[in-house]
């Protein structure tokens, strides 16, 4: 266990629906394929959804923790939970939390319902969890180069748009999660 990987899973974007929640706050129809091309091509929510940053959180911190707990799981994230404890015990979820202290209660809340024996780690550092047996997996590609700078391992999570729409493949992020997890025995 002293030398076993650790790997650190990020929450929104790569195992729950955090887009999807905020398209649902602000009525904004995901299904549209101009939004969804959109949503491929950036990072942020201020094109797709014509909202400033400034009002996305004001209007996520007043729906309190029920946002945060109630966001979908994606469907691949049991299969690529199972495929990561095959490789570990040691996992956390990495995630970010907003500045509203339901943000942290609510995560927490949705992690015991789906992942109830994995720990929650809230931090927006998360290269200081990063050294050359840790692994971090996240959509966010400013974490994974940080990451990386620090020590880490990490894989890139496909954009959930392109997976949902079959412009990228699961199963190729499970076999890509597995190479980098087998090259670190």
């Amino acid at each position: 266990m002293k030398n076993e990987i650790k790997i650190c899973v990020d929450m929104d974007g790569v195992l729950c629906d955090f887009v999807t929640g905020v398209a649902d706050l602000f009525g904004v129809n995901t299904k549209d394929l101009e939004i969804r091309d959109q949503l491929k091509e950036t990072w942020g929510l201020e094109k797709p959804f014509d909202i400033t940053d400034d009002d996305m959180w004001i209007v996520i911190d007043d729906s309190g923790l029920k946002f945060w707990s109630d966001l979908d799981l994606f469907s691949w994230a049991k299969p690529l939970m199972e495929i990561l404890s095959s490789h570990s015990s040691q996992i956390c979820l990495l995630t970010s939390p907003s500045d509203n202290i339901s943000c942290i209660k609510g995560k927490i809340d949705w992690a015991k319902r789906y992942f109830p024996d994995i720990p929650v780690i809230p931090t927006s550092e998360k290269y200081f969890c990063a050294h050359n047996r840790s692994i971090l997996i996240d959509d966010k590609e400013s974490n994974i180069e940080a990451f990386k700078e620090n020590g880490g391992n990490a894989f890139l999570f496909p954009n959930q748009w392109k997976l949902k729409d079959g412009e990228e493949c699961i199963y190729d992020a499970y076999d890509s999660i597995r190479d980098i997890l087998k090259e670190m025995k």
